[in-house]
């Protein structure tokens, strides 16, 4: 039998992992984290179990493969975003609004996510290595170091700028979680975190 080219292997790779991501976001979304399993995906996916396993060393290693796929997607958005739109306050504000957006989309990943990630964290509660999110920082650092150098942006270290907007982007989702008014269905609010968000983010337009 001939050996599978290295293209082919990587091919197949890819083909499986996208399976996999749309099969257990499925499941996540209709049965929740605590009844995913390993087995369960495999029956969803047609395959046999061992052949999860050939990608997946558990259940953990496939939330956090989904997380890593969405960071890169997200990453390819914004950069797509940065090259289409010269204005960085209205780029800024697409940001803001795509992410409020989308964290509402999959919101039933919140769970699972926050579980691993958590079990990962070191023991006074520090948080691992997150290479996974890394892309998106990187790109928001230099959405905001563009926005420094044409002076829609405040002066400041660029990085911390966009650790501190992706950390009050998930302190909105989650608040929207236990605050009745918060309703980010709701593109008035959408827009409204927005302006308080930008505010503190932009300079004053002259």
């Amino acid at each position: 039998m001939p050996k599978l080219s290295a293209e082919n292997k990587e091919l197949i790779t890819a083909a499986v992992r996208d399976k996999a991501f749309a099969c257990a976001c499925a499941m996540l979304r209709e049965a929740g984290w605590r009844r995913f399993t390993m087995k369960d995906l495999a029956v969803r996916m047609g395959v046999a179990k061992g052949t999860v396993y050939n990608y997946f060393r558990d259940k953990d290693a496939v939330i956090l493969f989904i997380r890593e796929t969405l960071a890169r997607q997200i990453a390819a958005r914004i950069r797509r975003d940065m090259a289409r739109e010269s204005d960085t306050r209205r780029l800024l504000r697409r940001i803001v609004l795509k992410s409020i957006e989308g964290m509402k989309e999959f919101r039933f990943l919140h769970f699972a996510i926050g579980d691993v990630v958590m079990r990962r964290a070191g023991p006074e509660g520090t948080a691992a290595d997150d290479a996974a999110m890394d892309c998106v920082h990187d790109v928001l650092a230099a959405v905001m170091e563009r926005g420094m150098k044409d002076g829609s942006v405040r002066p400041g270290d660029p990085v911390l700028m966009a650790g501190a907007l992706h950390s009050s982007l998930m302190g909105v989702e989650m608040g929207s979680r236990f605050h009745c008014g918060l309703d980010t269905n709701s593109q008035k609010i959408r827009e409204l975190i927005a302006d308080l968000l930008l505010r503190g983010i932009c300079t004053e337009e002259k």
